[in-house]
């Protein structure tokens, strides 16, 4: 492939991911591969026509969807180049039925089973890291390298990151081990939450903001902790757009 195409596969592949709602690590989990492989398929578009076949079938969408013009790829080739675990095997259908994946039997009901609601639009998948590296964030670029990513659901600049929270500090609004997803382009206020460097530390903190005329302190959600001026010298990285909580 050309370079050109390289990038056009790599723009595809992030694109039926998202539409899939799948992360990096659900697709490394599923075909058996390292969460960093995905992720560099996903940045490159470097990835060996096997794993094209396996990613394919993976996300149930048609080989054209994927592959950049020009470029053949045998989705529904008779002759398996991969062995696949049984739930990723396509489904056999006739030629005018439609998609070559069959439709689960729960969506070919009348009338659901319960009601159903739309959830929130997937805006994209940005980089879950460390919290002493969003002390030296600078935003993604091509050498960024992260072995988790996460689905952000609210709209994002393309330098936003994800950050798992270590402390109490803030719960029960933000607890210990929830995601919060941070944009460095957005213009901080009076009570957003915000990841702060403060003078003297390496790693920031999770804050919430209060603005009082001039002044402008940093206030932990849990009343145990105190709240705090916004010291001379810090910085403000960026504001967090949603918070994430995974019960397990």
């Amino acid at each position: 492939m050309t370079e050109k195409t390289n990038h056009e596969l790599a723009e595809n592949i992030r694109w039926a991911m998202q539409q899939a709602g799948v992360r990096s690590v659900d697709v490394a989990n599923a075909l058996g591969v390292s969460e960093q492989a995905v992720y560099g398929w996903r940045k490159t578009g470097k990835i060996s026509r096997a794993n094209l076949v396996r990613l394919a079938r993976y996300l149930q969408v048609p080989a054209d969807q994927i592959q950049p013009p020009g470029e053949i790829i045998e989705v529904m080739s008779s002759s398996r180049e991969t062995t696949l675990p049984k739930e990723l095997e396509p489904m056999v259908v006739a030629e005018d039925a439609g998609p070559y994946f069959d439709e689960p039997a729960f969506l070919r009901r009348s009338e659901p089973a319960y009601p159903l609601e739309t959830g929130p639009a997937i805006r994209g998948e940005i980089p879950l890291i460390g919290w002493d590296e969003a002390g030296r964030w600078r935003g993604v670029h091509e050498d960024t390298r992260t072995e988790e990513t996460i689905i952000a659901t609210r709209k994002v600049s393309p330098d936003a990151f994800a950050l798992r929270v270590q402390d109490d500090t803030n719960s029960p609004d933000i607890p210990r081990g929830a995601i919060v997803v941070v944009d460095p382009d957005v213009e901080p206020r009076h009570e957003h939450y915000v990841i702060a460097l403060l003078p003297g530390s390496d790693a920031p903190t999770l804050k919430q903001l209060i603005v009082d005329g001039d002044q402008q302190y940093l206030r932990p959600r849990n009343d145990r902790y105190p709240i705090q001026p916004f010291p001379p010298g810090g910085r403000i990285i960026g504001v967090v757009r949603q918070a994430v909580q995974d019960f397990f």
